[in-house]
């Protein structure tokens, strides 16, 4: 049976025919409305548009897209290795979605600025035999990382060669130091200093312009908790002193005085923002500063360095190091944002394909060395990707 929809340009024939298997029966659709819904999903249209034409929920839209579209399983997507490399990069690629705890490993070549691997999983029995061809191919003297479980891994396979901790990961760190310490010293305010705070807050409504904006402020500061309330403005204290405007200075400061023991965490934060950025500093010279502003964070707030004693003692080898070679991850990072950003703006494509394309186009097309998760060489080419197509025809670089 053939069924016709009108797309609003003119009527045209969908196929194949329904019933598609895998399409749930409590949708409670006609065959034709749902092979309507899934020709729009391959033609690029957002669930929300089609759910208004149609007059459906979009959760309805978005189910169907997960049971006709499904995201396979794929433990490698490329393994391409030049024997030359002598430094690599390793980053973690998460999905981005909540609930969502499968993430990815990309090995990056930093000698030739080129992609080595995506591979499922970040444990090192997951991305192990891809070391260990490493290894058996290439002379690494070097590698840049964050600072979670791949340190241990990664020494695993080349003990003696230099690893440098990425300073954007480092930051990250810092900032959880500053957020413990402000929740902690949000919970030891007693009654009074939590009336003061909130006339503080009620008269800094008064000066806001807008009624509604003044309204909401308001609320804010007489029915919300006050570590509810830190938190809505925990951009305060993620960021230089210097990069705020006067209000939000003066805004920072009046918090640092009712929260005093949160002082010290954000001076800490100051300092190693600007020690990492002073690429005229001698090697020594910023060791030398950063053992200095630790030793002051221990001093002064003994609390906020104990949540991090661990992370500094048995890290800071690799935090050092980047004052010796001031590498780090930008080049993955870039690349686990294209990867984001095409995700982002996909529809109707499964993920795992879309992934590989990606790949393919930065990682070289024909690789020297193709591996299966056994370590075994593979001879198959992968198939093409499916991509999005946009009124009716694919996008630029695809292939149909």
């Amino acid at each position: 049976k053939r069924w016709f929809v009108d797309c609003g340009i003119e009527r045209m024939e969908i196929s194949p025919s329904l019933p598609h298997p895998g399409i749930a029966a409590h949708h409670r659709m006609t065959q034709a409305a749902v092979e309507f819904v899934i020709h729009e999903l391959n033609a690029g249209i957002s669930p929300q548009d089609i759910a208004a034409r149609l007059g459906e929920s979009t959760s309805t839209i978005y189910n169907i897209k997960r049971e006709y579209f499904p995201k396979p399983e794929i433990p490698v997507v490329i393994l391409c290795i030049n024997p030359k490399m002598t430094s690599i990069e390793i980053d973690e690629i998460g999905k981005g979605r909540k609930g969502n705890k499968t993430t990815f490993t990309l090995i990056r070549d930093k000698t030739h600025k080129s992609y080595v691997g995506l591979i499922r999983g970040t444990s090192k029995k997951a991305i192990g035999w891809a070391l260990a061809e490493i290894r058996a191919r290439c002379n690494i003297v070097s590698a840049t990382l964050d600072f979670g479980n791949y340190v241990p891994i990664v020494r695993a396979y080349w003990p003696d060669i230099e690893l440098t901790g990425d300073k954007w990961h480092f930051s990250e760190r810092i900032k959880e130091i500053v957020k413990e310490a402000r929740e902690r010293s949000a919970y030891a305010l007693d009654d009074q200093q939590v009336e003061s705070i909130r006339k503080w807050l009620n008269a800094s409504a008064e000066e806001i312009v807008d009624p509604e904006e003044q309204e909401k402020a308001k609320e804010r500061a007489s029915e919300w908790s006050i570590t509810k309330i830190l938190a809505s403005e925990q951009n305060l204290f993620r960021t230089t002193f210097k990069k705020l405007d006067n209000a939000s200075q003066e805004r920072l400061q009046k918090w640092l005085e009712f929260l005093p023991d949160l002082k010290e965490p954000y001076r800490f934060l100051q300092r190693n923002y600007w020690l990492f950025n002073q690429v005229h500093l001698s090697s020594s010279e910023a060791k030398n500063r950063f053992w200095k502003s630790l030793y002051l964070l221990k001093v002064n707030a003994p609390k906020a360095y104990s949540t991090a004693k661990f992370f500094f003692e048995n890290r800071h080898g690799e935090i050092l190091a980047y004052f010796d070679t001031r590498e780090n991850n930008a080049g993955a990072e870039s690349f686990i944002r294209q990867i984001r950003a095409m995700l982002a703006i996909s529809r109707g494509l499964v993920e795992a394909e879309l992934v590989a394309r990606l790949i393919r186009e930065y990682g070289k097309d024909s690789p020297q060395y193709r591996f299966t998760p056994d370590g075994k060489p593979r001879t198959d080419k992968p198939h093409a990707p499916i991509v999005a197509c946009r009124n009716g025809e694919p996008q630029v670089g695809s292939s149909r």
